[in-house]
């Protein structure tokens, strides 16, 4: 699956200097392709789950997800729910909207996710991680498909509860910067943005998210109507 291509003693020596890298081409075409034509042209629409933050007032589950089914019921509820976090980010308040799947296939599953996601949690591709990161990882942790249209975003947060290294796998064929949707990486101040990354496709970003070295960041709001910025995103602990 992995680009045999890839400059490993490169890519590690520029992890270590900035603590956060792009890497294009990780998968080999041939594979990427499936994972796009997937998730673009197969995937059912009801896979997806609206998680919003804040969560509503009368939600009692540790998380805000809905389901995607198209019903009516569905779609007011989605209004509500992505204009509670609106209002939340306008306040300065941490606070996200996007899709994201949840990982609840039966285990004989054999779908393109699952695929990634075991690859993804596989002894090879943690090997890859730690020789390009040096982190020391064992495990990935909280996979998930994610799925950002407009008006989706996600405010400026730190992942050190999540792992030691985060990942975000896209596969955005096109995507233009002011389409929004861009990862930002910031100082430890918050105060000025470090990098930025415009989504691409067959693109995997790692970056150090530990507490005491790792990055505060976020992804901006979407602003083209039909855009879907796809990613698969997760951490290493």
């Amino acid at each position: 699956m992995i680009n045999k291509k890839l400059n490993i003693n490169k890519l590690s020596k520029e992890f270590k200097e900035k603590k956060a890298i792009r890497i294009d081409n990780f998968f080999e075409e041939g594979f990427a392709s499936k994972l796009s034509h997937f998730f673009t042209k197969e995937m059912p629409r009801d896979w997806w789950y609206l998680s919003t933050m804040p969560k509503r007032p009368e939600c009692t589950e540790i998380t805000d997800n809905i389901r995607l089914n198209g019903e009516d019921d569905t779609n007011t509820l989605v209004t509500y729910k992505k204009a509670i976090a609106e209002n939340a980010f306008q306040r300065g308040m941490f606070s996200y909207s996007f899709k994201r799947t949840i990982d609840n296939h039966n285990t004989a599953c054999i779908c393109m996710e699952c695929e990634l996601r075991s690859f993804l949690k596989s002894p090879e591709a943690i090997k890859l991680i730690n020789s390009i990161t040096g982190s020391k990882i064992t495990e990935a942790t909280q996979l998930f498909s994610s799925l950002y249209e407009e008006g989706d975003f996600l405010s400026i947060h730190h992942d050190g509860p999540n792992g030691k290294v985060g990942f975000v796998f896209n596969l955005c064929p096109g995507w233009l910067a002011d389409w929004g949707g861009l990862l930002h990486t910031l100082d430890n101040e918050q105060k000025a943005v470090t990098k930025t990354y415009v989504p691409g496709f067959n693109t995997l970003t790692l970056f150090d998210s530990s507490q005491d070295t790792g990055y505060p960041h976020y992804v901006s709001h979407v602003l083209k109507k039909d855009a879907k910025r796809i990613s698969f995103t997760g951490w290493y602990k």
